[in-house]
């Protein structure tokens, strides 16, 4: 079978060798550790136990039947689309596309916010991504920012199974937001488990910039809305390198 196709972008053609994909989605591990975030209780699986059925082929069941509970916005990584904020029923099934993704992955030493904004008030010692920390970047990739991966330094495996209860995490600055909205950026991803602060009362300000509602906004037409998606708690490892890619 051969794995090599070749596309155009813009005036530019490529060729990507589909063998050679990597994932950067976090395995869902339910039998060791998981990453955790808002006091989520942990994913479980279980063997389904009904009367006399039982799906586990190990303890005589005739087949293996898991059932299945878990947060996904707390324990692995997970897509979100704009029904995340909406009061009417919007599924990503409905939003994602069925392509190939031109992609930009960037790597991001979060800094302290300086003279950016963020729409609640942060301390100090927090870190932020900022507009500077990525505008050069994005705007040297022309025809690869469809969807920008960013990747917080420093990068390491733990990452795979961080407790973010104990330990805080890198959320957007409004004005890195606003850029991302301005260049059309319509899938972004972030090694982190939340674009916004891990508490902004409430108001999910970045996500709303993102998809274009006011805060407080709810009510959103689910055949006029946003098409763009969020993926969090992405893992990139540091076999991937920094620029262009096809996801």
């Amino acid at each position: 079978m051969n794995d090599l196709i070749a596309i155009s972008i813009g005036r530019k053609k490529y060729c990507a060798d589909l063998s050679l994909g990597q994932s950067i989605a976090i395995p869902l591990n339910f039998k060791g550790h998981q990453p955790s975030f808002f006091q989520a209780i942990p994913a479980t699986s279980s063997s389904l136990k009904i009367g006399e059925f039982y799906g586990s082929v190990k303890k005589g069941g005739p087949c293996n039947v898991d059932s299945i509970k878990a947060t996904f916005h707390t324990c692995s990584t997970h897509t979100e689309c704009v029904g995340h904020i909406s009061s009417n029923k919007i599924s990503i099934s409905e939003i994602i596309e069925n392509r190939l993704i031109p992609t930009t992955v960037v790597s991001v030493n979060p800094k302290q916010i300086g003279k950016e904004k963020y729409h609640y008030s942060t301390s100090r010692n927090e870190l932020v991504i900022t507009k500077s920390s990525i505008e050069t970047v994005c705007y040297g990739n022309n025809g690869f920012l469809d969807a920008l991966a960013i990747r917080t330094l420093p990068n390491d495996c733990s990452k795979i199974s961080r407790n973010y209860e104990f330990q805080g995490f890198p959320f957007f600055t409004n004005d890195a937001m606003s850029l991302i909205q301005d260049l059309q950026i319509q899938h972004l991803l972030i090694d982190t488990p939340s674009f916004d602060r891990y508490y902004d009362n409430g108001k999910l300000g970045n996500h709303r910039i993102f998809w274009g509602v006011k805060i407080g906004d709810s009510e959103i037409d689910p055949n006029n809305c946003s098409k763009r998606t969020i993926t969090e708690m992405i893992y990139i490892p540091e076999s991937i390198k920094d620029g262009k890619c096809l996801p």
